[in-house]
């Protein structure tokens, strides 16, 4: 019933009892997120670099990242001293581009598997102003996260192009003699034009990319 709250800016993790009573305070870097191990009670603290205006300035600041992406585990909550740490395989970890609104807000999540077999890892990460958002699954092997499955791989194996529409800007065509669907996204530097079609046959589902001569904002 304890509650642990990541206190970011203050390099710690609060826990409270379940009336709002104040139990502890653990020394944590940049606390992102919290999980405890259900069986054990220890507790996987996860610290990335999260962007508002106290901590952008001195990130980027010559061009310097505040921290390294980082996984810590610690003891229970009787005895919560640091067991291990590891580096956390995130994408772009420190794009000051990640997430919106751009000063604030959840740039990647992690969640900890603790019913598998072996200490399995699901993560989303963020690449971008323009970028994706992709899942990818690790498991922990001799002390390092091994990538076992790429999401972003099966999706670019299933529909070709990943990578969203600038300002979600789609227009679909049809050629009326054989029926096949051609979609055209905004791709270029200002999001109006497209740079290449996707091509898509409505009987087989089939995707294919097919390039343009020049980029156009109609066709």
């Amino acid at each position: 019933g304890r509650v642990y709250v990541a206190d970011y800016m203050n390099d710690r993790v609060q826990v409270f009892a379940p009336d709002g009573k104040f139990l502890k305070s653990i020394r944590s870097n940049k606390p992102a997120k919290i999980q405890v191990h259900p069986p054990t009670g220890e507790l996987y603290v996860c610290c990335w670099l999260l962007m508002n205006d106290h901590t952008v300035g001195k990130a980027y600041q010559n061009g310097v990242v505040l921290e390294n992406p980082a996984i810590t585990r610690y003891g229970p909550f009787e005895k919560p001293q640091e067991i291990s740490s590891q580096r956390l395989p995130l994408r772009n970890p420190d794009n000051k581009y990640t997430g919106f609104p751009l000063w604030g807000g959840l740039e990647h999540h992690v969640e900890l598997d603790f019913w598998s077999a072996e200490p399995t890892l699901w993560m989303v990460s963020q690449g971008g102003f323009r970028g994706w958002a992709n899942v990818e699954l690790y498991v922990e092997r001799k002390g390092k996260w091994e990538l076992q499955r790429d999401f972003q791989k099966d999706a670019e194996r299933a529909v070709t192009r990943v990578q969203p529409a600038i300002f979600c800007r789609q227009r679909l065509h049809v050629n009326p003699r054989d029926g096949m669907l051609y979609v055209a996204e905004g791709q270029s530097e200002y999001g109006k034009a497209v740079l290449d079609l996707l091509s898509i046959d409505p009987k087989s589902g089939k995707i294919t990319n097919v390039p343009t001569p020049f980029d156009s904002e109609d066709m």
